[in-house]
């Protein structure tokens, strides 16, 4: 069963990370229709992980079956290969499609920091700001917020799929026509 939720984990994850990457992309926009984009691309993606669930437990599994654990893990892994294909995206499309978008964020981020900075604490969030703020460091960030937001639709989408099967569990001992 490990294998199994390996090897599906990372076909589903793929899609997850075209949509995580894409998500970031709208998102980094100034243009208001594709910053709410973002938000049903962010819908479509959590719609794919539960579906993709549903799927591997329907298609894979003995008895339509995986407990809680193993389906947090399945969903955990689908979003940690997705995030690390966002990842690659995204390093592409700073570094070499737009790097222009992480020059805008700091340069914005410097607007609003130098009214509360003085002259010391001024150079230094600067430093700090222009490191993380180069592609390679940026989608690494990134990476970390996703696997914790990953973590926490990981733990939804297992709850609301072991509720689902088990209400279907029920549904079907209740109508076995052996009784």
């Amino acid at each position: 069963m490990q294998s199994k939720i390996y090897t599906y984990a990372m076909r589903y994850g793929i899609y997850i990370g075209l949509l995580i990457a894409l998500n970031t992309i709208l998102s980094s926009t100034n243009n208001a229709v594709l910053s709410m984009l973002s938000w049903a691309v962010w819908g479509v993606m959590i719609y794919l992980m539960y579906f993709f669930t549903q799927r591997f437990i329907n298609n894979e599994t003995e008895n339509h079956l995986l407990s809680f654990g193993q389906t947090f893990r399945f969903n955990m892994l689908m979003y940690f290969f997705g995030a690390m294909v966002a990842t690659a995206l995204r390093i592409v499309y700073f570094k070499w499609l737009n790097p222009e978008v992480l020059e805008e964020v700091f340069s914005q981020s410097m607007q609003i920091l130098d009214k509360s900075l003085t002259g010391n604490d001024r150079a230094t969030v600067r430093e700090t700001l222009n490191q993380l703020l180069k592609p390679v460091s940026y989608s690494f960030l990134c990476l970390f917020g996703d696997f914790i937001s990953g973590l926490f639709y990981a733990i939804i989408i297992a709850a609301v799929s072991k509720q689902r099967n088990n209400r279907n569990i029920n549904t079907e001992d209740n109508n076995d026509p052996t009784e």
